[in-house]
Parts: structure tokens; sequence; C-alpha cells
């Protein structure tokens, strides 16, 4: 029994150690050595080892020996000296199906070094050739794709799509290719999500980041770009997000504001509310059916609660219509309200003032103006018109024009009216009373006659109060 290594030395020491089996040789140990190795001369490869089914077959392709510490080399097809490259030293090199991969240390300076998964395809030949992550378990032959199947279950393909670029494709991609050729083929972006969610577990905690506007989307179009993510300006928007935009002086946030720009919206733009609404081209619309939301609690199509603060005037709504130029729109309605078919009752206008102030000057319930100004001409002027009307063939049991009710007061009037008339001809003067007393219930209508104004003082149930 031998005591010492198995000494395998060869005489002289510039000659490799050869394995051969089968008739073929199998193996080479390299002597102290250096080559040429596709467009790297004088290539170190003291003490490499190549082992192959045929290592002559390698030999004969142009090789002059392993590439690497360990060369793995197939029978045929085997040089691929093209991609080799001066940094595969320590590691394995793989050549084959006329491609070449190293998997190995690519070192730096000392102490700074490289772990590389290498791979490469032929020199102007179309990049197809794939670095993937395959995983397998029990093989079913009747399986097409999956761990069980003959292909595997791919979990991560890096695929370079040019010389200077590579997409890195996440999920089956041989599977995927089989539901559906036409549209999974490689990962078509730099990073290429097949299926599933992406993550990021520390992101909801993270601080948030205020000033900032461009926000992930994802594109739903049908097509080539199906599932790519693009980023836009929320508020949306191209450029600046001049969909929406803010006006930090004025402190307002607002959209489609004046003339076309670019992709923007402009002034023709419309902002709906809710479900889809057919009532006209407003430029803001609110609009709830509740039909399509059963129990969904809302209550009406707009509330507005302002608490003001100790000075000035405030206003729960203010509506402003104006004909520009004047005189140009045929006509204005400042609001418009229409309430339909309630069980048991309509209020086109349900209108409270409450007051608790023992200072109040005056509280109306409503306030209702009409003025013709200087140089306007009006056929007629009303500061309140109502019109109840029953249509033939409809049942109603009171139909009232105008109701007042007042109650409790030191002087107690349910409707008071006081017509100012400011020219001396009084072409007619119309007055509907109610049979009630002038004063304490029912109808008082005062009709005030200016300085210089005389009228007639005829007038049925009707207090006058005239200068002259």
């Amino acid at each position: 029994m031998s005591t010492v290594p198995l000494l395998l030395k060869t005489v002289p020491t510039n000659l490799s150690i050869d394995f051969s089996a089968g008739n073929l040789l199998r193996a080479r140990l390299n002597p102290t050595i250096s080559y040429t190795i596709g467009g790297f001369p004088s290539q170190t490869k003291d003490g490499s080892l190549l082992l192959s089914p045929d290592v002559n077959t390698f030999l004969g392709a142009g090789a002059l020996g392993p590439y690497s510490l360990l060369h793995l080399a197939a029978a045929d097809n085997t040089a691929q000296q093209g991609s080799y490259r001066d940094w595969m030293k320590t590691g394995i090199t793989f050549t084959g199906n006329a491609d070449q991969g190293y998997i190995g240390q690519k070192a730096g300076e000392l102490d700074f070094t490289d772990m590389v998964y290498h791979w490469s395809d032929n020199p102007t030949k179309y990049l197809k050739d794939r670095l993937r992550m395959i995983f397998t378990s029990g093989y079913d032959p009747t399986a097409t794709s999956g761990a069980s199947s003959r292909e595997g279950l791919e979990g991560m393909r890096l695929f370079p799509v040019d010389n200077d670029h590579v997409n890195v494709g996440l999920g089956d991609f041989y599977a995927g290719n089989l539901a559906f050729p036409s549209t999974v083929v490689e990962p078509t972006e730099r990073l290429d999500i097949l299926n599933g969610k992406l993550r990021i577990r520390q992101l909801p905690t993270d601080a948030i980041a205020p000033t900032l506007t461009k926000f992930l989307v994802v594109d739903d179009t049908p097509g080539p770009d199906f599932g790519v993510v693009k980023w836009r300006n929320v508020p949306p928007g191209t450029g600046s997000g001049c969909e929406w935009d803010l006006d930090a002086y004025s402190r307002q946030v607002y959209t489609a504001p004046g003339p076309p720009v670019g992709g923007c919206t402009d002034a023709s733009w419309r902002v709906l509310i809710g479900h889809p609404s057919t009532t006209g081209y407003y430029k803001l619309t609110i609009s709830a059916n509740e039909t399509d939301c059963i129990n969904c609690g809302v209550a009406g199509g707009t509330n507005v609660e302002v608490k003001s603060d100790a000075a000035g005037n405030v206003n729960g709504s203010h509506i402003s219509v104006a004909s520009t130029p004047a005189g140009a729109t045929h006509q204005i309605t400042g609001l418009k309200v229409t309430t339909q078919n309630a069980a048991l009752y309509n209020y086109g206008l349900d209108v409270s003032a409450t007051n608790n102030v023992a200072n109040n000057g005056f509280t109306y319930g409503a306030w209702i103006k009409a003025e013709n100004q200087v140089g306007g001409t009006t056929a007629q002027l009303y500061g309140l018109r109502c019109n109840a009307t029953a249509i033939a063939g409809t049942v109603v049991s009171n139909a009232k024009g105008v109701w007042g009710s007042a109650v409790k007061g030191a002087l107690i009037m349910g409707f008071m009216a006081m017509p100012q008339v400011v020219t001396r001809t009084i072409a007619s003067m119309v007055s509907t009373l109610a049979p009630a007393p002038m004063i304490g219930r029912g109808i008082l209508m005062d009709v005030h006659f200016l300085p210089g104004v005389c009228g007639p003082h005829r007038m049925s149930r009707l207090r006058l109060r005239s200068p002259c």
C-alpha cells in the first residue's frame, strides 16, 4: 500500500497531461503555458483543465486549450472564441452549440472582485440567447409548461435586445408564449413583469414627497404598449400638468382655463362628478343616481357649509351670470330649480334664515331685488313674480301664487309689497289682495310715491301713502 500521493508528471515539464477513455481524448491539464484566445494574445492558462467528450474535436476547431481554470466543452461546435474576454480566469467556461458562457470571478484592483454570470452569442448573429433561471420538480410528460414539464418553470430571463441594452423579464415567458404567442415572446421593456404584481413593503411607511407631481400609470390600450408603466402628472396633464394646475398666489386649483394648448384641456371642457348626465352642457355637473347605487348614503347633489369669521360678509354660494356684450343673450336665469314627483311635498326652493343675535338688524328668508339701471329699458320689472297653475285634468286642492305667514311680531304682515314709482306718469298699478285685514294677517301692500309724484288715491283695499 502506497503512503505517498499518486504523482503524474510530464518530462519535459512543458507538456500537458492528457486523459483518454474509449480511444478518445477526454481531458487535458495544461502545463505552464500561454496562448491566444479570440482577440486576446498571450493568455496565461497555467494548470487550466479542459473536459470534453472529444477534446481533439475542440482543438481541431481552432482552440489552443481551455479558456479558464475549468473548461467544459461539448463534443462539437465548441470553440466559440469570439465572445471570450481576458478576465475569464478563475471560473468555469462552457462552450457548445456554437455559444459560450462563463461563471466565475472578474477581478479588478486588489480586493475588488465581481462575481459574473456570463452568456454570449455569435458575432453578427441575431441576439436571441438568454440567461434564464429555471426550476423543475418531478417530470410529467403530459405537462406543456411549469415545473413538471420538460421545459421547467422559468422565474426570470435576461434578453439582450441589441449591443447596448438587456431587458429583464420576470415570470414564465416560455409558458406565456404558449398561451399568447403573438404578444408574449421576449421582454420588451427594461423590466417586463409577465404576471403578478409589484410590492415594495417599505414604501407605505416612507416619508411623503409632497412637492412631486409625476405619478406612475399603466397603459391599458390594446397593442404593443399594453401594461407598460408610464408617467403623467396628477392632476393629469402633459408637460407641466395642464389639465389641472395650481395658482399659489390665489391659492386655487383650476382646470380648463383658456384656449387649446397641445393636449391640454381648454375652455370647452366640462367637469362631471358622479353619474353620467344628459341635463345639459354645464361647466360643472354633479349627478347622483341612487337607482344605480342603492344604500350608498347619497343625500343630495351639493352641500355647502361655510363658517364665517369676524370680518366682512360671507356668501354660501355666489352666482353671477352676465350677458357679454350686454343685451346679446335672450334670457338669463341666475338660479333654475326643478323638483319633480315627490310623494308628499315638492319644494322648488326651501330657504331658512335664523337669528339668535340680540342686535340683529334684519333677517330675511329671501331678499329679492330687481333693478333697472341707468340706460336700461324694461317692459316689465318684477321683484318677485309667482305663478301657480293647475293644468286641465289635474286635481289641486289649493293653488296660491304667493302664500305668506307672519307670527309673533310687533307689526305682523304675511306679505308686504312697496313699489316705488319714479316718474309722474303711472300707466297702471295692479295688485291682487287677499281678503284679510290690513294689519295682523293676510297681505299688506304699501305703495310709496316719491316726492313730486302723485297717483290715484282710490285703490280697492289698498293703503296708500302719498306726499301730494
